[in-house]
């Protein structure tokens, strides 16, 4: 049985009577946005080894929540098999002119904000290890995240 996440998009500063409002910098004025939600079918082999958390570091996005990988060696930070990051389109925009790899890709654009899915590039485990092996089944690809993941209005 799929587990299905269906999360509203909370802002990373405080929300009254269902608005969220951004900050002001000197690159995004404070505006207020719309409450949008996000909904994502987590394969059933995630059980009870990922666990969705809120991504708390300060950052050039809007909101971000990710799904980590509890590892079996409990002396190992969990590690994330999926991130849902949302950016105002003009965030986006700058962090895909930056250098390097990209953040993630598209999974949607709607009302000014782009959804993005970040996978991880490799697996952080040590080879042969349990959590290696784990952490590789429970990977997910791009095409997988796009079939189940939706915008929610």
């Amino acid at each position: 049985m799929k587990r299905r996440f269906l999360l509203p998009v909370l802002l990373t500063t405080a929300c009254t009577r269902g608005e969220s409002r951004v900050p002001a910098t000197p690159e995004s004025p404070a505006t207020p946005a719309a409450p949008l939600a996000w909904a994502f079918d987590a394969p059933a082999v995630w059980g009870d080894r990922v666990r969705l958390e809120d991504a708390t570091e300060a950052t050039r996005h809007l909101s971000a929540r990710v799904f980590n990988y509890l590892p079996r060696d409990t002396t190992i930070a969990p590690q994330g098999v999926l991130g849902i990051v949302v950016f105002d389109s003009a965030q986006w925009a700058r962090a895909r002119a930056e250098e390097g790899p990209p953040p993630g890709d598209s999974l949607a654009s709607v009302n000014g904000q782009v959804f993005v899915a970040s996978l991880p590039q490799s697996n952080p485990f040590a080879p042969a290890s349990a959590d290696f092996l784990a952490f590789d089944s429970l990977t997910v690809t791009l095409d997988a995240v796009r079939r189940t993941f939706r915008v929610l209005p």
